[in-house]
């Protein structure tokens, strides 16, 4: 189990990192107000998914939590796969 928790954190982790850079690579003008929003969503998705998952837990018990995870990562997958049509205005004005 250990093995799998550890593979799965690896995983995850470089996930973020290279997304960051992306981001980083993306909006190089905005890149400070761009990393703060990226971490403020990580924090709150990490809050959000800790309030659901003690509420399964709490309400019905360990074995419905990885169906409920799941769930959550199919929304996830789909959400993450709709394209979204950009500006290519900036989203944050930058004072000089």
């Amino acid at each position: 189990m250990y093995f799998f928790l550890f593979i799965w954190a690896l995983v995850g982790y470089a996930g973020f990192t290279s997304y960051q850079a992306r981001l980083a690579d993306e909006f190089p003008k905005e890149q400070g107000n761009v990393m703060a929003w990226n971490n403020t969503a990580l924090y709150i998705g990490i809050t959000i998914g800790s309030m659901i998952g003690g509420y399964v837990i709490s309400n019905w018990g360990y074995p419905f939590l990885p169906y409920v995870c799941s769930i959550a990562a199919i929304i996830s997958f789909v959400l993450s796969t709709q394209k979204v049509e950009e500006e290519k205005e900036s989203a944050f004005p930058v004072d000089r």
